[in-house]
């Protein structure tokens, strides 16, 4: 199980360096703590990439402190209002905790959407509402 683990770390450091290189490089200011898949983030500056394999990491400007990076999926319908603007899409539910949902590029109308991770599922059944919150992607 150690091994695993260990072997899982280095495969996500290597992708996360070999991403960085060859994606699309951006920044946001998230001004609220939000999870992005297992970890929680706090409100803060962050670095945006993500590139054709389908991985986006989502790393905090100015350290390596709080980093997460996620296999996503393509996704064709931008939400309204966002064709044309990079942004970050985020769900929160009941007024709770922010997820990062969906990650926007200004340079296509094809986004990249999250998994939702098992802390969102549970929000997610015991909602009676949500929302969505956008935050603006700036090039680097």
């Amino acid at each position: 199980m150690k091994r695993q683990l260990i072997a899982i770390g280095v495969f996500a450091g290597l992708a996360c360096a070999g991403l960085y290189a060859q994606s699309m490089n951006m920044q946001a200011n998230v001004p609220f703590p939000f999870t992005m898949g297992a970890v929680t983030m706090p409100a803060g500056e962050y670095s945006v990439n993500y590139g054709n394999q389908g991985f986006v990491t989502v790393r905090e400007v100015g350290g390596s402190r709080h980093c997460a990076m996620v296999l996503t999926m393509a996704v064709s319908n931008a939400p309204a209002g966002q064709k044309g603007t990079g942004v970050l899409l985020f769900k929160r539910y009941d007024g709770g905790e922010f997820f990062l949902s969906s990650v926007w590029s200004p340079r296509s109308e094809v986004g990249r959407q999250l998994p939702e991770g098992a802390r969102q599922k549970e929000y997610a059944a015991r909602a009676r509402a949500s929302e969505s919150t956008a935050i603006a992607l700036n090039r680097k």
